[in-house]
């Protein structure tokens, strides 16, 4: 029996982070030729390494088939996902740089409100008979309670996500 002892070209071995990807299929249909109608069929198969998305793949193409000639004026849109599969922890931390993004976002609005509005009302000081009743100005006030509010939200959802990650660092460091 003859054994090849030459190394194994670099584009033929594994790429190294290979092992901690998830690969997953999608499916859908929707009720017109474009993206902006409603989705009437949809499968999802998700959770696959690569050897198993790899083995199953033509299987995924022939449901997309089957799709296509039951609709046949419909777009059967196929996709493969790769992700990386994560643990609870990296979830968490994403979670809540997600949260600091928003929270950053939404105090913007808020400022941006605020100005819009305090010019407004120094305009209407200067006014002899000061006119509030604007319905751009109502509706700027409604915004920024509504936004307020929404930031007082988001900010008691990223404290206990920190919460949960310190337990989750403690629980890991144990």
């Amino acid at each position: 029996m003859f054994t090849d002892q030459r190394p194994i070209p670099e584009e033929l071995t594994p790429h190294p982070g290979v092992d901690r990807l998830v690969f997953s299929a999608h499916i859908a249909v929707w009720d017109g030729k474009y993206h902006n109608g409603n989705i009437i069929e949809e499968y999802k198969w998700e959770g696959y390494k690569l050897d198993q998305f790899m083995k199953w793949e033509w299987y995924f193409r022939y449901r997309a088939c089957l799709l296509q000639i039951k609709y046949p004026k419909n777009l059967v849109r196929f996709v493969k996902i790769r992700k990386e599969e994560k643990d609870n922890l990296k979830i968490l931390q994403e979670d809540i740089q997600h949260l600091k993004n928003r929270i950053s976002a939404k105090k913007g609005v808020i400022t941006k409100v605020t100005k819009a509005l305090t010019c407004y009302e120094l305009k209407q000081k200067e006014l002899l008979i000061p006119d509030y009743t604007d319905e751009t100005y109502l509706f700027g006030k409604s915004k920024l309670t509504k936004n307020k509010i929404e930031l007082q939200e988001l900010l008691i959802k990223r404290e206990e996500l920190e919460q949960k990650l310190q337990e989750n660092e403690q629980q890991k460091a144990q």
